[in-house]
């Protein structure tokens, strides 16, 4: 709740910098993206999500080894997530999860759209390739 006061406060007293050319969300995803940083700086946080946490509507309706197969593999795919890095992590996210296009996640980065390309290929190369060392593994056993 601070991080979104402390978002929504930044944005109304600086409203005159926003440019109409550019999508109202991704300036704003933009303070919300600074002003979560900053909050996790100040106060030294860092927090995970356990997997049971999750929601598991679906692995529910499974049979007892399907479930066990479907909560291997969404505790190494998050895992995995884990483990590329942040810069990286950050524009495959937004891809992903947040479905915001190239362009507006160069724009909420700050970075060219090169770039953002370049990082979410990056991210996507190292849950693959993870993914297929865990396959390997599988598949021997």
């Amino acid at each position: 709740m601070d991080i979104c006061q402390t978002t929504f406060i930044s944005a109304y007293r600086n409203l005159e910098k926003w440019q109409p050319n550019a999508l109202f969300r991704t300036w704003l995803f933009r303070i919300a993206s600074n002003s979560a940083i900053d909050y996790l700086r100040r106060n030294k946080l860092y927090t995970q999500v356990p997997i049971e946490s999750l929601n598991h509507t679906l692995i529910d309706a499974m049979d007892p080894e399907r479930q066990y197969m479907s909560s291997a593999r969404c505790t190494t795919m998050i895992k995995l997530i884990q483990q590329i890095p942040p810069v990286f992590r950050q524009a495959l996210l937004l891809r992903e999860l947040e479905g915001m296009s190239y362009a507006d996640i160069a724009q909420a980065l700050d970075i060219s759209e090169g770039t953002v390309k370049s990082r979410i290929a990056r991210a996507r190369y190292g849950l693959v390739s993870g993914l297929d060392q865990i396959d390997d593994v599988e598949s021997n056993q």
